[in-house]
C-alpha cells in the first residue's frame, strides 16, 4: 500500500468516526480489513482522474494509452462503491478474470504419433490444404492469447506481451503455458512435413499475449489486446478464452473491433452449459466443440448462442519447440473457425464481417450427431455467394448443407494413448519444463533479469556468453545428478562469472516453479541455458547502416511519465530504429531469431540425447543472410577451444 493510499484511508476513516483532534500529533492510524481487488473506472473528464489517482492505487496496464479516461483502481468493495457515487464518474465495474477454454493442459507432454493422423480434425470439417495455395491476399489474424513463439512452425507478423513485466520477454520463448502456440497452430502452421499443418498457413499471425503463465486474464488486459489488435487494422481477432458474466468495457471493446470492420471469433467455453463471454456477445461467432464422432462434447458450452461447431477433442497441434500435442476443449475449435473465415475473406477480399459470419453459419453442416451446423470449408467457398446474403433472407435454407461427414475413428488411437484422468502420455516426456526454464531468467527477479547487470543469462557480449551458456549446461547437468553445482567443471574463458552463474541459480526455489524431481530440474537449468544461448543473436547482435556498425539494444525502455507535481507513473517507449534487440518484424533482422531458433534446437537435440553442450551450437549463424554479425565470437569461440573460433570469422566483429 502506497502512503496517499494510507493517507486518505486514514483521512476518511478518520473524519467518520470523529476521531480528528485538531492541533494534535496522535492521530490514529485506522486501515480497512476490507479485501482489495481491481476495479476498471471510466470517467468524464481529466480532472476527477487526476483526483482517483492521487487517493488509490493505479495498477500497472498499459489501457489509458489508448482507453484515457479508464484506469485500473486497486479498491475495497466499500472504495468502489463510494466512487461510483462520485460526480463525473460514468461506470466502475470488478476487473474479472477471464479463463482459457481447455478442457485440461497436456502442455508437458511431447507425443509422436506416428500411426495417428495428426489432423482428423481437418477432415471433419471438409478443409484441404490445396485450398491453401499463396496468395496476394495476406489476411491478418490476431490471436489474443497465452503468446505464440516465434520460429515455432507459424510465420508471425507481430508479437507482444501485455503481462506486467514481461515488456523485454524473448520473442522465442512468448509463450508460457503451450496453449498460444496450440491455437495458432491450428491455423496457421507451415505445411513443412513437420507436425500438422494448418487449416490456412498463409495467414499472418498476431501475437498478443495477455494470458499469463496460468492461463488468466483480467477483463483490462484483454481490452488492451483488443484495442493493440485494432492498431494493427488485423481482419480477424480469436479469443479462446472466457468468463461467466459480461463486462460493459469488454463488450464496448468487441464493438469498437467490429465497427472497424474485424471479425471476431471467440472459443463458447467448457461450462458443459451456457456460453461465455466474450462469445457470448452478438456478431461475435461462437465456437462450441464436438469430437472425432461429431457428438458435442460434454464439456462444451451449448444452447442458442452457440453459432457453430468445430472439432475440439483431443486435437493434435504445436506444442513447446514444435513438438505435436494434444489437448481438448473449445479453445482449440475457435481457431479452427477463424481459419476458414480468412480463407473465405483471401477469396472474397471485399466480404464484410456481417457477410462472412452469414456464410459460415448458414453454410454450416447439420448432417451430424451434436445438433449444431458444423464449420465447413468446402461447402463455404463453394457457394459463398449464395450462403453470405443476410441472415433474415436466409433463414428457410439454413439446414440446406447436409452433406455427408466423414467419421474419423483415427482419433481412437489417440484416446488409446494418451489418459485424460491423469494427463500422461505413454510416448514421451515433452519439453514443458525447459520451455519454463527457458522464460525464466526474462521474469525470475533481480538474480537474473536486466542485460546489464546479469549479461551471462542474456548473451550479452560484455561476459563471455560462449562459456556461460556451456557452464550453465553443466550445472543443469549436476543438478539432474544431484551434484553440488559449487562443483560444477570450470568452462576457459568465464572468469568471474562462475560464482554469479552459481550463486543465481542456487536462489532459484525449485518447489515454486514445480520442479519437484532431479529430472525436472536438469530439464528446468537446460531451458535457461537455451536462454543465454538465443539472446546472444539479439543482444549481442550489430548491424551495419550507413557505414557504421550499430549494436542492436532493447525495443522498449521506461521512462517517469509525472500525472500531478508529486506523482508519476513507468511508461513504456521506444528508443530509435536499433532500438529492436527483442523484435522480429521485417525491418528488424528477422533473420537472427531464425538462427537463434536452429541453435536453440540444436541445443535441445542435446538435451534430449544427454550429449555435452559446446561452441558448436552458435554455427546455427552460419545460415545467416550476413546482415548482422555478433560482437566477440571469434574471441570467445577460441577461449573454449583454440583455433575454433576461424570458421567463424565472417560472421563476427570486435568491437
Amino acid at each position: 500500500m502506497t502512503i496517499k493510499r494510507t493517507v486518505a484511508r486514514l483521512v476518511i476513516t478518520s473524519l467518520a468516526l470523529g476521531m480528528i483532534n485538531v492541533g494534535s500529533n496522535n492521530v490514529p492510524e485506522v486501515v480497512s480489513s476490507e479485501k482489495e481487488n481491481n476495479y476498471i473506472v471510466e470517467v468524464k473528464q481529466d480532472s476527477v482522474l487526476n483526483s482517483l489517482e492521487s487517493s488509490y492505487d493505479v495498477e500497472e496496464t498499459t489501457l489509458d494509452a489508448v482507453e484515457d479516461n479508464v484506469r485500473v483502481l486497486s479498491l475495497t468493495k466499500t472504495e468502489a462503491e463510494d466512487v461510483e457515487r462520485q460526480k463525473g464518474v460514468i461506470q466502475v465495474e470488478e476487473d474479472k478474470i477471464l479463463k482459457a477454454s481447455s478442457s485440461f493442459s497436456n502442455k508437458n507432454q511431447k507425443i509422436d504419433l506416428r500411426e495417428v493422423d495428426l489432423e482428423w480434425n481437418k477432415k471433419i470439417i471438409n478443409s484441404s490444404d490445396s485450398n491453401s495455395k499463396s496468395t496476394k491476399r495476406k489476411v491478418k489474424i490476431a490471436v489474443i492469447d497465452s503468446g505464440v513463439d516465434a520460429e515455432n512452425d507459424i510465420d508471425l507478423a507481430g508479437s507482444i506481451s501485455l503481462v506486467p513485466g514481461e515488456e523485454n520477454m524473448s520473442p522465442l520463448f512468448m509463450d508460457g503455458s503451450g496453449h498460444g502456440n496450440s491455437v495458432a497452430g491450428l491455423i496457421a502452421a507451415k505445411n513443412n512435413g513437420e507436425g500438422i499443418t494448418g487449416i490456412n498457413p498463409n495467414a499472418e499471425i498476431y501475437s498478443i499475449r495477455v494470458l499469463d503463465d496460468n492461463n488468466e486474464s483480467p477483463v483490462s488486459r484483454v481490452v488492451e489486446g483488443i484495442n493493440y489488435a485494432i492498431e494493427q487494422k488485423v481482419d480477424i481477432i480469436n479469443m479462446s478464452f472466457g468468463m461467466d458474466s459480461s463486462s460493459v468495457l469488454l463488450q464496448e471493446a468487441v464493438q469498437k473491433a467490429e465497427k472497424a470492420g474485424i471479425l471476431v471469433v471467440a472459443a463458447a467455453g467448457n461450462t458443459g452449459d451456457n456460453v461465455q463471454y466474450p462469445a457470448a456477445y452478438d456478431d461475435v461467432i461462437s465456437v462450441g466443440s464436438i469430437d472425432d464422432d461429431t457428438n458435442l462434447a460434454p464439456t462444451s458450452a451449448r444452447g442458442e448462442k452457440v453459432d457453430v461447431v468445430a472439432p475440439g477433442e483431443l486435437v493434435c497441434s504445436t506444442g513447446q519447440f514444435g513438438d505435436v500435442l494434444i489437448e481438448s476443449g473449445t479453445s482449440l475449435a475457435a481457431p479452427q473457425v477463424a481459419a476458414v473465415a480468412s480463407k473465405i475473406m483471401e477469396e472474397n477480399p471485399n466480404a464484410t464481417c456481417e457477410d462472412v459470419k452469414n456464410a459460415l453459419v448458414n453454410g454450416a453442416n447439420y448432417n451430424n450427431e451434436s445438433g449444431y451446423g458444423v464449420v465447413d470449408e468446402k461447402y463455404v467457398l463453394k457457394k459463398y455467394k449464395e450462403i453470405s446474403i443476410s441472415h433474415r433472407l436466409i433463414k428457410k435454407m439454413k439446414h440446406k448443407n447436409n452433406n455427408e461427414i466423414e467419421s474419423k475413428s483415427t482419433a481412437d488411437f489417440i484416446k488409446g494413448t494418451w489418459s485424460v484422468d491423469n494427463h500422461e502420455a505413454t510416448v514421451g516426456e515433452g519439453h514443458g519444463n525447459v520451455k519454463k526454464g527457458a522464460r525464466y531468467p526474462d521474469i525470475g527477479g533481480k538474480n537474473f533479469e536486466k542485460l546489464g547487470d546479469n549479461p551471462w543469462w542474456h548473451g550479452g557480449y560484455k561476459s563471455n556468453y560462449i562459456a556461460a551458456y556451456i557452464f550453465i549446461t553443466r550445472m543443469a547437468d549436476d543438478v539432474g545428478e544431484g551434484k553440488n553445482i559449487e562443483k560444477t567443471k570450470e568452462v576457459s574463458g568465464l572468469g568471474g562469472a562462475k560464482e554469479k552463474l552459481v550463486s543465481s541459480l542456487k536462489s532459484v526455489s525449485w518447489k515454486k516453479q514445480g520442479m519437484d524431481t532431479k529430472g525436472k530440474k536438469r530439464a528446468f537449468a537446460w531451458g535457461m541455458a537455451m536462454h543465454a544461448l538465443a539472446d546472444t543473436f539479439a543482444h549481442s547482435a550489430f548491424v551495419k547502416e550507413d557505414g557504421k556498425w550499430h549494436h542492436l539494444d532493447h525495443e522498449k525502455v521506461k521512462k517517469k511519465q509525472w500525472i500531478s507535481p508529486t506523482d508519476y507513473i513507468w511508461v513504456t517507449v521506444k528508443k530509435d530504429k536499433f532500438a529492436c534487440a527483442d523484435e522480429t518484424s521485417k525491418s528488424a533482422w528477422p533473420k537472427r531469431f531464425e538462427n537463434a531458433s536452429k541453435a536453440v534446437q540444436d541445443a535441445l537435440n542435446k538435451y534430449d540425447k544427454k550429449k555435452t553442450a559446446s561452441y558448436t551450437e552458435f554455427r546455427a549463424i552460419k545460415k545467416s543472410d550476413g546482415t548482422y554479425k555478433i560482437n566477440k565470437l571469434v574471441k570467445y569461440v577460441n577461449s573454449v577451444k583454440a583455433g575454433a573460433g576461424d570458421e567463424f570469422e565472417n560472421y563476427s566483429i570486435e568491437i
